[in-house]
């Protein structure tokens, strides 16, 4: 019903629409009753406007349209709402009526110039611009406006024209030189974009960039002595300017001088006038670099002259940080991203980096304690919960991972995190001998995501441990190394289902094929021993225990299996 209304009203609307351009000189006085209803509804309209209800607004809009359609200020109001709502095409229509009907509001006209534009008719646009300077609003800027419409349409004649005109009126002008320079660049005429940044430089002597401007002109074609006298004369006129510092350094890298090149980049990335972004931007660049621009110990050395420089940067400490990490050096870039958040409890990616460092340290007390920060700043971020469980799971603190879990899955709603904090939450149950819990919760995580291939493996595994539902735990196992078939710990926990099924011989298989993907793991060593055992080879059972005991692993009963050269079974 309210589609059809909607198309009725439209082609209604469209009829007007033509009949008030043919006959936009030839307005009629609405009689009273009209006037009031068009009234009404316009002031509805303009009501449901300000309230910022703008498709109401519109459709009321539209229908005063109807009531009236030589009222101008009717189409204004649409073409409005229609830029806001970037249909450009529909406002752009508007807004031309709305100057047909009233060609002497300037509002309208500078509407229709924003509709030009935004249907990308620079020209269009630019001559508008024009006409509202010289019938309505003598501001400069509506000539610097056309002046930038032209130079958008590659109508680089009429933007100079315009730009001259500008300068006729007030004078020279910073924005017009500029605006000038850059049409010469974008015609190749590199002669008079140079004589238009000179002109910069006599009004702006003091002005370090322009002359920098010069000087990159002059390097860039083939004016390279020119160019390294202007940028020589910045340092002295300003020690240490980092602008001219790093252009120095960019020209003596492509003469081949790594030395002078690498002085000037450390002068540089000391300097307090460049951007912090663009001295990041540059630093990721040379970590970056294939070919080696600057050795690792130079790296870490601008990193240092970066910190010196930006001392209350926290990216300045983040970069350092990346740059241990890079090294391997853990400890290190934990050290950096610490000060990091220290300076911005708010940076997430230094947290996240902190708790990367932790998990590769295998240090669960800090995993623990940061995760535990790290939620004061963000209480609902489900990486920090899941760091927190398998630091208390590590901890053995198993009550309070279960805890963690279930307060993180209060209101915690994306799918793939809560599949991800049930699996653990079932973990933790599992280690804490609740495991009716355990069973729920990976069955819950299951529901949501039957292809959660961590959840299939892990509930597949406990089951075996407990020796409960060794079907179930088979086709759950199978399941999820159709997912990832070459999964070391898949692999193993298919193997040890079929040892609890007795079926020893192809038990063998999976767990072999694991030990060949991750030859180091003391579980998998000790599950191969007691396979051994029970195919009657002892040797190669005690074998595989102390490999495992020497690896510091396996389970409480490693001991009494290699002593007493048997299996012993919980």
């Amino acid at each position: 019903m309210v589609k059809s209304y909607l198309f009725f009203l439209h082609i209604i609307l469209c009829f007007f629409l033509s009949a008030s351009q043919l006959f936009a000189q030839k307005q009629t006085e609405l009689s009273e009753e009209k006037r009031l209803v068009f009234d009404r509804v316009f002031f509805k309209a303009m009501k449901e406007k300000m309230q910022g209800n703008y498709s109401d607004a519109l459709l009321t809009f539209k229908e005063a349209a109807i009531i009236n359609p030589e009222n101008s200020n009717v189409y204004y109001q649409i073409a409005q709402l229609q830029l806001a709502q970037k249909s450009y095409g529909e406002a752009l229509r508007y807004a031309s009526v709305a100057v047909k009907l009233n060609d002497d509001n300037r509002w309208y006209k500078s509407l229709l110039a924003e509709a030009y534009k935004a249907t990308k008719q620079y020209n269009k646009s630019a001559s508008v611009n024009i006409l509202i300077y010289e019938k309505h609003d003598k501001n400069i800027s509506n000539l610097y406006e056309a002046a930038s419409n032209y130079f958008f349409a590659g109508n680089f004649k009429k933007s100079t024209k315009t730009l001259n005109r500008i300068e006729k009126i007030s004078g020279n002008r910073e924005d017009v030189i500029i605006k000038r320079e850059q049409i010469y660049l974008s015609q190749n005429k590199i002669g008079k974009a140079i004589q238009e940044v000179l002109k910069l430089i006599v009004l702006f002597p003091d002005d370090i960039h322009y002359k920098g401007m010069l000087a990159d002109l002059y390097v860039a074609n083939g004016k390279e002595k020119e160019g390294l006298k202007i940028y020589e004369n910045i340092l002295i006129q300003k020690p240490g300017n980092g602008y001219a510092s790093f252009a120095l350094s960019d020209y003596y890298a492509q003469k081949g001088d790594k030395e002078k090149s690498y002085a000037f980049l450390k002068q540089g990335m000391a300097s307090s006038d460049v951007p912090v972004k663009s001295k990041i931007d540059l630093l990721v660049s040379l970590m970056l670099d294939q070919k080696g621009a600057v050795s690792k110990v130079q790296l870490d050395e601008l990193s240092d002259v970066f910190i010196s420089a930006n001392p209350d940067e926290t990216a300045a400490y983040m970069l350092k940080g990346d740059l241990y990490l890079h090294g391997n050096d853990l400890e290190s870039a934990r050290k950096k991203y610490q000060t990091a958040v220290g300076l911005d409890g708010n940076n997430m990616n230094a947290w996240l980096q902190i708790l990367f460092c932790n998990q590769e340290l295998r240090d669960s007390e800090r995993m623990k304690t940061d995760c535990e920060l790290a939620l004061t700043y963000f209480p609902a971020e489900p990486r920090f919960y899941n760091g927190l469980c398998y630091a208390n799971m590590q901890l053995k603190n198993y009550e309070a991972a279960i805890k963690n879990a279930q307060s993180a899955l209060e209101y915690i709603s994306e799918n793939e995190d809560k599949t991800n904090l049930l699996t653990l939450l079932g973990d933790a149950s599992h280690y804490a001998k609740k495991y009716s819990l355990a069973d729920s919760s990976y069955e819950e995580a299951l529901k949501i995501k039957p292809d959660n291939s961590l959840a299939l493996n892990n509930y597949a595994y406990f089951l075996s441990v407990r020796k409960t539902k060794l079907d179930l735990a088979d086709s759950m196992s199978k399941k999820s190394l159709d997912l990832e078939p070459d999964n070391p710990s898949y692999l193993d926990t298919y193997g040890w289902i079929l040892f609890q099924k007795g079926n020893y011989l192809e038990a063998k298989i999976p767990i072999e094929k694991s030990l060949k993907a991750s030859p180091n793991n003391a579980e998998v060593l000790e599950h191969l021993g007691d396979v051994m055992y029970k195919l009657n080879d002892k040797v190669a059972a005690v074998e595989n225990w102390k490999k495992a005991k020497s690896l510091g692993g396996g389970s409480v009963l490693i001991d009494r299996k290699i002593q007493e050269e048997k299996l012993i079974e919980q």
